[in-house]
């Protein structure tokens, strides 16, 4: 079934519903199996005069928008193996 949703381009709920698994279900699966899929993120530029406000020895925290909609907010200097443990724990995985 995840296979189909992947190489059909028809929607989960389709998919589920024509084999008598609930959706939340399917797309659950989906998700678990999908390989991480490189892309642009949204990002948003401070305004010059904003940034140049900022205290030079402290870095401006980075806000991290997960799938699942929640939201992160970590330091800039975050080591990157706790931030993967800390989207991990968030994304449920």
């Amino acid at each position: 079934m995840v296979r189909e949703v992947a190489e059909s381009g028809l929607s989960v709920a389709a998919v589920a519903r024509r084999n008598g698994v609930h959706p939340s279900v399917l797309g659950r699966w989906c998700r678990k199996t999908a390989p991480a899929a490189p892309g642009f993120l949204p990002v948003q530029v401070t305004a010059p005069e904003e940034a140049a406000a900022r205290v030079p020895e402290e870095p401006s925290p980075v806000e991290i928008v997960l799938t699942n909609g929640r939201r992160l907010i970590v330091p800039a200097t975050i080591a990157p193996p706790r931030l993967r443990t800390l989207v991990a724990a968030l994304e449920g995985a």
